[in-house]
Parts: C-alpha cells; structure tokens; sequence
C-alpha cells in the first residue's frame, strides 16, 4: 500500500512539473480563415521608403500570391552568408512593410538543418530559428503579424 501511494505521488509530480512547461506557439494557435484567393495587386513602390531598392524581389514574389496571415506574401532574399532580409506585401493592396524590429535574420551560429523563417498560409505565427539581426541570442524566436507590424511574443534561447 505504501509503494502504491509512494508512486502516486511521485507520479503526481512529475506530471506536474511536465505540464507546468508552457508549450511553444503553434500555428494553428493563430489561426487565420479568410484566405485571399484572387489575382496579387500590383506592388506598391511608394508605400515604404525601401521598397524600391527591392523592387525586382518584391515584384516577383508577390506576383506568386500570398503565403502568409491570409493575404500577405513574405518576399525573402538573401543578405550575405547565412542571412536572410524579407518584407511583407499585403496582396490585395500591394503595400510593402519591412520589420523595424526584424530587418533581416541570420542563422551562422544555429545548429541543424531545421532553420531560417517559418510561416503558413493560414496562420499569423511566424517563426525565426536562428538569430534576429546578429545578436549574440540564438534560438527560436516567436512573433505575430498584428496591425501591420510584427510582434515579438515568445524566445526560447538555445544554452
């Protein structure tokens, strides 16, 4: 009777301390259901100061339509080695919106293949496995697409 006691309690514990640890976001956790399905608006140029430097890009990938949030289209190229710079263009106006909080993404110090930006469709989760503008953090980095702008929600830094 004691041994069976003995190990409900312990048992007790150890589903507490493995429950008590907040699991990362998940895509479906940000769920968007209103995906644009129409022809890409053409991008526009004037809407942030940056986007013309970038206009062959965002030209291109946006014509592929959205990827992202619904109705947005992340257009990433490449920056250097290991580094990745991108925006988001809204497909059915064509604005352009760049990251003051996340101009470009590396991933030099991240070990394994699992790397880089991670988004979806139907969701406006976006996820950085790497490192945010060269700072000394390496991790998983978790940000949502709110009122046009990206939002740092969660970071589990890698010991």
């Amino acid at each position: 009777m004691r041994t069976c006691i003995s190990m409900i309690v312990v048992t007790l514990i150890f589903a507490y301390y493995v429950g008590a640890a907040d699991p990362p976001p998940r895509f479906q956790d940000f769920a968007v259901t209103n995906i644009f399905k129409g022809k890409p608006a053409a991008v526009d140029l004037s809407s942030h100061p940056e986007a013309r430097k970038y206009r062959t890009q965002l030209r291109r990938q946006a014509a592929e339509g959205p990827n992202f949030s619904g109705h947005y289209k992340i257009a990433i190229w490449g920056c250097g080695t290991s580094c990745a710079a991108f925006a988001i263009v809204d497909c059915r106006t064509g604005k352009v919106y760049f990251s003051p909080e996340l101009p470009y993404v590396t991933w030099t110090d991240w070990i394994g293949e699992d790397y880089g930006l991670k988004f979806q469709l139907d969701s406006k989760l976006l996820v950085l496995k790497g490192t945010p503008v060269e700072e000394s953090k390496v991790g998983t980095f978790y940000y949502i697409w709110e009122t046009n702008t990206l939002k740092l929600i969660r970071s589990d830094l890698k010991k």
